[in-house]
C-alpha cells in the first residue's frame, strides 16, 4: 500500500511512479522548468484534442464505436490508447505539480 500525493491509500504502482518520478525531476530541475513541463503535460492532456480522433470512429445508433473493418479498429484503438495517455499525462502534470511545493524552494 502506498500513499499517494493526494493523500489517498492506494495500490497502483503508477501512481507511486509518477511521485518518485517527479519528486526527481524537482529536485533535478529549477521550478521554472518544472513550471514548464506542468504546462505541456497539461496541454497534452487536454482532452479537446481527442475530438478529432473521436470524429475519425464510425459509431453505430447508440454512440458506440463500431469495429467491423481494420479501418475502424485502427481509429478506435487509436483513440483509446491517446484517452489514456491524457489520463496518464494528468497524473503526472499532478504529481510534479504536488512534488514542485513540496520541495524546498519548489513552486510553480
Amino acid at each position: 500500500m502506498y500513499t499517494h500525493e493526494s493523500g489517498k491509500r492506494v495500490e497502483d504502482p503508477a501512481a507511486r511512479a509518477h511521485d518518485h518520478l517527479a519528486a526527481g525531476a524537482v529536485r533535478a530541475s529549477s521550478p521554472e522548468d518544472v513550471a514548464a513541463a506542468v504546462r505541456v503535460l497539461s496541454a497534452m492532456a487536454d482532452e479537446t484534442l481527442l475530438v478529432s480522433l473521436q470524429a475519425e470512429m464510425t459509431t453505430d445508433a447508440d454512440g458506440n464505436p463500431t469495429t467491423d473493418t481494420s479501418d475502424q479498429q485502427l481509429a478506435q484503438a487509436t483513440w483509446a490508447r491517446a484517452f489514456d495517455l491524457t489520463g496518464r499525462l494528468r497524473e503526472i502534470a499532478s504529481a510534479l505539480r504536488h512534488a514542485s511545493h513540496s520541495t524546498p524552494g519548489g513552486g510553480e
